[in-house]
C-alpha cells in the first residue's frame, strides 16, 4: 500500500513523466474483499456486471419477524410495510461509512428490532461475488412533512450472525413526504462473495443515530438528538416496483 501511495503523490504532485516498473504495477485496480479480507483484483468484466436485481415481499410483517421479509433474486417486488420511527428510541447507526467504528460490524441485535424492516433471501445455492454500488428504487411516503431511510445489506452466516457490508442513507424534508413517490436510495460500494448457505438481507429504518441526525418530522434541517418538537414518523413502504441492484463500477 505505501509503495502504491507513493506512486500516486509521484505522479499527481510532483509531477513525474516516468514511473519505475513497481509503481506502475500500482495503478491496476485492486479492492478489498469486505469478507475475506483479501486485496483482490476484478477482471474488466466483473467490473462492468451488476448483481440482482431483488425484488422486496413483505404482508406486512417485515418489522416485526426479521424473517418476514423476503429479498428474491430477479423476481417483482410485492406487499407492503410501515415503519414507526419513535425519535426517543431512534436505531442505532453502527459501523458503516459515517461512525467512528467505520467498516463492517455485527447489527444482529438491530435487525430484532421491531422499528428494522428486513428482507432476507433465501439460503444461497451457489458463491454470490457483490462488486458496485448497491441502489434500492421504492415508493414510500410519511405522514410527517420529513422522514429518513437509513439501509444497510448484511451476510448472514449460517449460524445466523448478521454482518453489515454497506450502508446508505435518503432524507426527505417537506410537504412532498406525505406524498408516495418513487426513491432512490444509493449504499456505499462494496466488494464481498457470499458462500453457498449464507443470505443476503437489506434492512431499512428511519434512524441511524448518533451517526446520522434525527428528523424532527416537521420539514426542518435536523441538527442533532431528539428535542421536545419532534414527531413520532410513520413511514409507508410500497414493494409493487421495489427493486436493489448492485450497480457496476464501470459501465
Amino acid at each position: 500500500i505505501d509503495a502504491i501511495q507513493l506512486a500516486f503523490f509521484q505522479r499527481h504532485l510532483h509531477n513525474a513523466s516516468a514511473l519505475p516498473a513497481e509503481a506502475e504495477k500500482g495503478r491496476s485496480i485492486q479492492l478489498q474483499c469486505q469478507s475475506s479480507q483479501q486485496w483482490l483484483q476484478p477482471s474488466p468484466a466483473e467490473l462492468s456486471q451488476p448483481a440482482g436485481p431483488w425484488g422486496l415481499r413483505s404482508q406486512g410483517l417485515a418489522a416485526v419477524d426479521p424473517l418476514e421479509g423476503q429479498l428474491l433474486l430477479k423476481a417483482p417486488g410485492a406487499g407492503g410495510v410501515t415503519l414507526v420511527h419513535d425519535p426517543w428510541r431512534p436505531v442505532p447507526g453502527r459501523g458503516g461509512h459515517l461512525g467512528l467504528d467505520a467498516g463492517p460490524c455485527q447489527r444482529t441485535d438491530l435487525d430484532g428490532r421491531c422499528d428494522v424492516a428486513c428482507f432476507t433471501s433465501a439460503p444461497l445455492g451457489q458463491p454470490l461475488q457483490l462488486l458496485g454500488q448497491p441502489v434500492l428504487r421504492l415508493t414510500a411516503h410519511a405522514d410527517q412533512d420529513g422522514f429518513d431511510l437509513c439501509a444497510a445489506l448484511s451476510r448472514l452466516s449460517t449460524d445466523g450472525a448478521v454482518e453489515q457490508l454497506s450502508t446508505g442513507v435518503l432524507r426527505q424534508r417537506g410537504e412532498i413526504c406525505r406524498q408516495s413517490r418513487q426513491l432512490r436510495l444509493e449504499l456505499q460500494p462494496l466488494l464481498a462473495r457470499l458462500q453457498p448457505g449464507e443470505r443476503l438481507r437489506l434492512a431499512l429504518a428511519g434512524a441511524a443515530w448518533p451517526q446520522i441526525a434525527v428528523n424532527p418530522g416537521d420539514g426542518s434541517i435536523p441538527s442533532g438528538p431528539a428535542g421536545a418538537a419532534h414527531r413520532v414518523i410513520s413511514i409507508s413502504l410500497q414493494l409493487d416496483q421495489a427493486q436493489l441492484t448492485v450497480l457496476p463500477l464501470q459501465a
